[in-house]
């Protein structure tokens, strides 16, 4: 068993598993998994924002599968697209945008975002126009499941935006702490991922 420490909310690390919501099961599609290379460990970490004058105690339970031997033809790994250019105006509106190439053809069959408090909407697209994932919600957005997955080559580009309301008398830009400061993220599962490498933009 490992031991609780503090964790900082920008340790943007190989992940096997993320959620946003207070429940996510995730089924990867036939012949597709996860990575977990020897003697490498799991750690867990979680945010909250305690709106309380008291303090709080959270449960997190992870429960992974082991593919049946034979099975794997794909091993999947994270995508993860991190716009550290945020900067938005006090007692104003503001957004941030950014465009990521595609290094290699990959088969896409999740997408997320992340944004804090002051995120009002969120939309990614392909270059093409082929819409990827929408919405208004900062807090808990779930997973969009492409089923089939969709298939951007290399070289295709992907486009996310992110819109704020900073009713503040400071600017905000890319941080932590969700109550000060602003994210705008894209996430997702692809494949094939054969080293588990996260495929990233920044």
């Amino acid at each position: 068993n490992g031991s609780i420490e503090s964790c900082s909310g920008l340790e943007f690390d190989r992940a096997l598993h993320t959620a946003q919501t207070p429940s996510n099961a995730f089924d990867y599609p036939a012949g597709v998994a996860a990575q977990l290379f020897a003697n490498e460990g799991i750690r867990i970490a979680s945010h909250y924002l305690n709106t309380t004058g008291s303090a709080i105690t959270a449960r997190v339970t992870a429960v992974l599968y082991l593919a049946k031997p034979g099975t794997v033809t794909q091993h999947a790994a994270q995508l993860f697209f991190n716009n550290l250019q945020i900067l938005v105006p006090p007692n104003s509106p503001g957004n941030a945008q950014m465009t990521c190439t595609l290094p290699k053809d990959i088969q896409l069959f999740a997408v997320t975002s992340h944004m804090h408090q002051f995120g009002t909407h969120f939309e990614a697209s392909t270059g093409s126009g082929t819409p990827l994932f929408e919405t208004e919600t900062w807090d808990h957005p779930e997973f969009k499941v492409f089923d089939p997955p969709l298939s951007p080559s290399q070289g295709d580009t992907i486009d996310f935006l992110c819109e704020y309301d900073n009713p503040t008398s400071k600017t905000l830009i890319f941080g932590e702490k969700a109550e000060e400061n602003e994210m705008c993220i894209l996430s997702g599962r692809y494949f094939p991922a054969p080293d588990g490498a996260t495929l990233g933009c920044n």
